[in-house]
Parts: structure tokens; sequence; C-alpha cells
């Protein structure tokens, strides 16, 4: 599933399965490379489970892991830290982008912009803080508040943040919001190819249509 940790947390779960599994396009459908069983404790948390997933792999390479994540507005500074260290190499990064965690720090743009920093971002874009949306919903049935209050301060509509054109601004090239997936690919490829050349590029896909 898409949060098998909070989920097994959550569940009270006793045994939980780490995996290191190759990306699809089909959720879960890629190939296992390697599993285990694991207890989890009275005192495991979702952050203590996922650091196990370090037991299957071995990160023996500076370029095999980026660092661990430190809470929301991070991850686009993350990216641009391994875009710099990979300049030059020929590799391509890539940043799947949340469109909340990209809006406590849209500046951060400019930086890969400013030390020419090539990296794709593909943008994860539900126009919501959903994770924290979720966790709202969960606690207003807790508690018996109106459920429906949930989205106050978690949607990100009205206006719609237009993160193709923010970029642009920052001297990136960029497409988007893409509503329809038969398009996705072919943005995908032009964005690369600019990547290739050097530039920096952002392509902002719709996840979750309104209405």
């Amino acid at each position: 599933g898409a949060a098998p940790i909070q989920r097994a947390v959550m569940a009270g779960d006793a045994l939980t399965g780490v995996e290191v599994m190759r990306r699809t396009e089909g959720l879960d459908e890629g190939p296992v490379l390697g599993s285990e069983t694991l207890r989890i404790g009275p005192l495991d948390t979702a952050g203590t489970v996922h650091d196990w997933a370090r037991r299957l792999w071995d990160f023996d390479r500076p370029y095999c892991h980026g660092g661990g994540e430190l809470g929301t507005g991070t991850q686009i500074g993350t990216s641009l830290g391994v875009a710099l260290a990979h300049k030059g190499t020929g590799r391509l990064v890539v940043d799947l982008q949340p469109d909340g965690d990209l809006m406590f720090d849209a500046g951060s743009l400019w930086m890969a912009a400013k030390y020419e920093s090539p990296m794709l971002i593909v943008m994860y874009n539900n126009r919501a803080y959903y994770n924290d949306w979720e966790h709202q919903i969960r606690v207003a049935q807790h508690r018996g508040t109106p459920v429906e209050r949930a989205f106050i301060a978690q949607d990100i509509t009205g206006p719609n943040p237009d993160f193709a054109t923010l970029a642009k601004s920052m001297g990136w090239y960029a497409e988007g919001p893409i509503e329809n997936p038969k398009d996705i690919a072919a943005a995908v490829k032009r964005a690369i190819e600019q990547v290739k050349q050097g530039k920096p590029a952002l392509v902002d896909t719709i996840t979750q249509l309104e209405g």
C-alpha cells in the first residue's frame, strides 16, 4: 500500500515485512530484490521501523542514499543537494516532489538555477497537505468533532498554485499543470532532454482532480 509502515504501527501489528523492490508503473508491482520479516516491539514507531530498510541494502557509496527526511519542507532541499553532488556525472536526478512540501520552500527552486544543477522534478500534486488532512480526519472522528472541517488549512486550492509558472520565473524549464495521464510521458521526455543540456526541469502532474 501507499503507507505500509504507518499502517502496521497504527494497527498494532506484531510483525511487519521489510522489502527492497524495483519501482515500476504500478503500485507494489515491481520485482522484490530483498525481503525480511521483523517483529515490531512496544517502543517501535514509524520512524524506527522506517530505518529497518537499511538492513537489506549496503549503503557503501555516497550516492546510494540521500539521507533521511527531516519533516515537511525538506525534500526539495535534499534533492537539490543530490543534484549538485551529481552534477557532471551524467546521472539523471529525479525528485518526485509533493506539492505541499514544495509550498514550504518554493524559493529553493532558484538555487538550482543559480548553481546550474541539472535535475528533474515531477510533481506529485494532489493540491492538498493530504498527509495531515488524513490525520485531521482521524482526530475529528476520535474527538467527535465535525469531520467536514478537516479540510481547513489543508487544501491547496482556490487559488491553485501554478508550480510550472513559478519554476519558469526562476529559470527552470517547466510544463503543467498536467491533468491528463496520457500527456505525462511526452512531457517528461521533453523535460529530460532539457536536463541533459544542463538545465533544471519541472513537470507538474495533478494526481487528484477536484470534484
